[in-house]
């Protein structure tokens, strides 16, 4: 009998030392791991829901234990976006929803849909957001979905960060006679010259730039003074998060100029009127040679064709891992270009790999295909008619109609 009461105290003892250390380890890691709701039913009557100004309902499913979210924060997040039907979550549009993906930065803007949701919570609080078939139109194109669709996100708040105290605007007067006109009706003021690399086609950027309405000292609408540099891949018009017309000013630039600037706005922001003077000031951090477009003789032997339409040959053949089954989860560095050797999308811009599965929406028909037949390590380079890119609308930065180019490794493979 004794023999057994010792070995229940050394059983509990060493139970509780698992537990505690357990608890250390993910204390260490600070990043609480998400909860997956794949059966949630949404009954839209129920008292937990509340409803935002813009008729966007909203549950808190954990109320998270952080500091408070607010106006002109800067939120990491893990998020998951669904369509739904007859009150439930029918397909899944985009997903990072697990700890082995980056987590995504979203800024939470004056009147914006976001702060709506996400303003005023903790971090570590979990939501879910049913937005109604006619709000973030912008979203759902960007994501290929009909505008009379319903989607649900399901938000994870990882981190808050504060942006610093507002870049002050520059005092020069419009009579000053160093503003420089160019074709675009954009105006420039070289606030530093430098004598860097010039900026040109595909080049990738690291910046700071800010950006005001022209109502006196108002803090600058767009910024990234959050303490790093953004990165930009010149000429990119997808997801740059920059003003609109930053690329006219950047063409005249090199490493090391601080220029400020007067751009007239023609954009698709309802809250500044067509043809307002914005000012911009940008200082550019760094510039490196993007990644050259490969150039094969399209009748070159090394070339393998699928039915499809789809061509691709080897860059380099691994000897990892394949994908077994549809849940497989891929990780790859990438590159795409247009045919005009435009780079519209790349992995370097964000210094993160991309994960997708193979029966996730978040990646285009024609990658999805050609996954299915690689393994780790394996390099390649392929074409993509538009039927298995971006279709014969296209998006925002990609033409319609448009076939493109993807050179891309695959990483890990986890099945």
């Amino acid at each position: 009998m004794k023999k057994w009461t010792l070995f229940i105290c050394i059983l509990i003892f060493l139970v509780s030392c698992t537990e505690e250390t357990s608890t250390q380890s993910l204390k260490q890691r600070d990043i609480p791991i998400p909860v997956v709701y794949d059966d949630i039913q949404f009954i839209t009557s129920e008292k937990s829901w509340e409803v935002t100004s813009d008729k966007v309902q909203v549950q808190v499913n954990n109320k998270g234990t952080g500091k408070i979210t607010r106006e002109r924060q800067k939120l990491d997040i893990h998020w998951r976006m669904c369509v739904v039907k007859d009150n439930k979550r029918e397909q899944v549009v985009y997903s990072n929803l697990d700890n082995s993906s980056p987590p995504d930065p979203i800024v939470l803007t004056k009147d914006s849909i976001w702060l709506k949701i996400l303003g005023k919570q903790k971090v570590g609080a979990q939501i879910t957001a049913l937005i109604p078939q006619s709000k973030e139109t912008n979203l759902k194109q960007f994501y290929k979905l009909p505008k009379d669709s319903a989607v649900v996100i399901d938000f994870f708040i990882l981190k808050a960060i504060d942006e610093n105290d507002p870049p002050e605007r520059p005092i020069v007067k419009d009579s000053d006679s160093k503003w420089q006109t160019l074709t675009s009706g954009v105006q420039l003021y070289f606030l530093k010259k430098g004598h860097g690399v010039k900026i040109k086609k595909n080049a990738m950027i690291s910046l700071h730039y800010a950006a005001w309405t022209p109502k006196g000292n108002r803090p600058p609408r767009y910024s990234n003074h959050y303490g790093l540099p953004i990165k930009v891949i010149f000429g990119n018009k997808i997801n740059t998060g920059l003003p609109p017309l930053w690329d006219k000013v950047a063409a005249t630039l090199r490493d090391g100029d601080v220029v400020y600037a007067k751009i007239p706005y023609f954009g698709k922001d309802p809250k500044i009127k067509q043809g307002t003077t914005y000012y911009l000031k940008m200082e550019i951090l760094d510039v490196i040679d993007g990644p050259v477009m490969p150039t094969v003789d399209e009748e070159d032997d090394k070339w393998e064709s699928f039915p499809s339409g789809a061509k691709f040959y080897y860059i380099t053949k691994g000897t990892g891992t394949a994908p077994r089954h549809p849940k497989a989860k891929i990780t790859i560095d990438y590159t795409a270009w247009l045919e005009n050797g435009q780079i519209f999308s790349s992995t370097l811009q964000s210094d993160t790999p991309y994960s997708f599965t193979l029966d996730g929406k978040e990646i285009i028909e024609g990658i999805k295909a050609m996954c299915q037949y690689l393994r780790e390590g394996d390099s390649i380079y392929m074409k993509l008619p538009p039927h298995l890119a971006f279709g014969e609308k296209g998006i925002p930065g990609i033409p319609a109609n448009s076939t493109v180019y993807y050179q891309f490794k695959v990483l890990n493979v986890q099945n």
